[in-house]
């Protein structure tokens, strides 16, 4: 949301998500139009001063202009109270109720606006327009707030008011752009915005990008191409531009152009942890696992030297280590990896999950039961988590140890699908102690859950049939397992972050 003070409209490009280029948060309002409306609200007071013996009581204007300067230094909650009473000295205000909405409406340390006002803004924009139905401005800001709620067709039509009062103004036609391509899946609607965007501004380096990669969607590489060397030309110092002409190049497959753009980024601008972090993953789309470890090595270096480098966090940047490892088949890497990131997060029930996969890599099943141990610990509702140390007590020889995990699964698990496996795997340790019955119990049960895939199922029940002597019974299941399909190989695993909707309620 392009943040604009006053009479100055301050439009910007400055963020990417997944390759889609975005507006500005709140662009800068220049120092010059700080200290301006600085000296308007200082000259206002000492006039009034000046020309009172009483204290000087302060008109809509001063009000207004002190909101605007405690705005621009982060003070948002006493400009909007400034500029709240100056709406009460002058309801008929449209620029009060305008600087409040985008008062109100600021992103956090993260970015993102999930704890702003934007009802209020939202209402104070209407206000606005109401006052002055040709607030350009207005309709172009309230449409970056609807968009942002999700509300693409009004936010659309925001943008082609804003465009209908005011037929230059580039933020608009970049926004409609970005929305029209991305919601609408209408790229030459977004082509033809940016073909505006960059008459109307021909320097913007970050739009030619845009342009290219929407150029090179539609099967012109030829401009795409043409685009992406003129935003060198006309931005050849900026990191950004370098940036997202990587992002477009690895969009088409060209991995080693895309480390080179970042590389040149990185010159232009060494601190910036994410463009190592991209390069990273660049270089582990191209196999080159050292390279893409060292660059992660580089993020978390300048996440303890530079504090401003917000994402990913360092232990984010060990999971993705890991994953590295893990491509590359060094198990015990992968292991490592984990450990450091559950150093900084000891509750992340993925990371153990992970570690214990790599754990089994290596045949370390006492290792993988202690992290599945460890995540029931953090949630004794995590079912997936019973079932898997079940197996590998099991297969452990602590045969009584798996049946009690068997069993707490279950207990929980309530009949579902995925009870079917809890049951099987049940049933598997009851047998191998010399419970043929109590073994035949669980692989019925097992059956009637999962009919379709229970051919194995059948083929064990005979087993267990045949130790208690029941022929006939049987017979009759390995008949019932040769009628039904192969099945593919059983999951020994299941996903993390399955908890009972039994035990949750238990807890509570």
């Amino acid at each position: 949301m392009t943040l604009v003070f006053n009479a100055i409209a301050s439009v910007g490009i400055a963020t990417i998500a997944f390759g889609q280029i975005l507006p500005m948060s709140n662009a800068p309002l220049p120092s010059t139009q700080e200290n301006t409306a600085a000296k308007t609200y200082l000259n206002i007071a000492r006039s009034v001063s000046k020309n009172s013996k009483k204290p000087a009581s302060m008109d809509a204007e001063t009000f207004y202009q002190r909101g605007l300067v405690k705005a621009k230094r982060g003070d948002y909650e006493r400009a909007i109270a400034d500029y709240t009473e100056a709406i009460r000295l002058k309801p008929q205000y449209p620029e009060a109720y305008y600087q409040r909405a985008l008062t109100r409406y600021q992103p956090d340390e993260d970015g993102e606006y999930e704890n702003s006002d934007s009802e209020g803004a939202i209402q104070d924009l209407t206000q606005a327009i109401q006052l002055k139905p040709d607030y350009a401005d207005a309709y172009y800001e309230r449409g970056e707030i609807l968009s942002n709620s999700g509300e693409v067709e009004q936010a659309i039509e925001d943008f082609n008011q804003a465009i209908r009062l005011n037929p230059n103004h580039v933020a608009a036609y970049f926004s409609r752009a970005n929305l029209r391509e991305s919601e609408l899946q209408d790229k030459k609607g977004a082509l033809a915005d940016f073909d505006r965007v960059l008459q109307l501004n021909p320097t913007d380096a970050l739009s030619y990008l845009q342009r290219a990669r929407l150029r090179s969607a539609l099967g012109d590489p030829q401009g795409a191409l043409a685009d992406e060397v003129q935003a060198a030309k006309v931005q050849p110092n900026n990191a950004d531009t370098y940036r997202y002409r990587a992002l477009n190049r690895e969009g088409r497959g060209d991995f080693q152009g895309a480390i080179e753009d970042y590389t040149q980024a990185i010159r232009l601008n060494p601190n910036d942890a994410m463009l190592y972090f991209y390069r990273a993953l660049t270089r582990q789309n191209m196999k080159d696992f050292q390279g893409a470890v060292a660059d992660l090595s580089q993020v978390r270096r300048l996440k303890l030297t530079h504090p401003d480098n917000v994402h990913p966090d360092a232990a984010g940047t060990y999971t993705y280590q890991a994953q590295i490892h893990e491509a590359a088949g060094d198990y015990r890497a992968v292991i490592e990896d984990y450990t450091q990131a559950l150093k900084m997060k000891p509750n992340d029930k993925a990371a153990y999950t992970n570690r214990a996969a790599a754990r089994l890599k290596i045949g370390d099943r006492q290792g993988a039961i202690e992290d599945y141990s460890q995540i029931i610990q953090l949630d004794p509702c995590e079912l997936s988590a019973y079932s898997s140390r079940a197996w590998l007590r099991y297969k452990s020889g602590d045969k009584q140890g798996a049946i009690a995990d068997y069993t707490q699964a279950i207990t929980f698990g309530n009949g579902t699908i995925s009870s079917a496996f809890n049951y099987y795997g049940r049933a598997e340790a009851l047998f191998a102690i010399g419970d043929y019955r109590g073994a035949i119990a669980d692989y019925t049960k097992a059956i009637q859950l999962d009919p379709e895939s229970a051919a194995t199922t059948y083929a064990k029940r005979a087993m267990a049939r045949d130790r208690i002597g029941d022929k006939k019974g049987a017979a009759e299941d390995r008949k019932a397992a040769a009628s039904l399909p192969p099945e593919p190989e059983q999951q020994v695993f299941q996903t993390i972050g399955f908890s009972s909707r039994q035990c949750e309620d238990k807890k509570h």
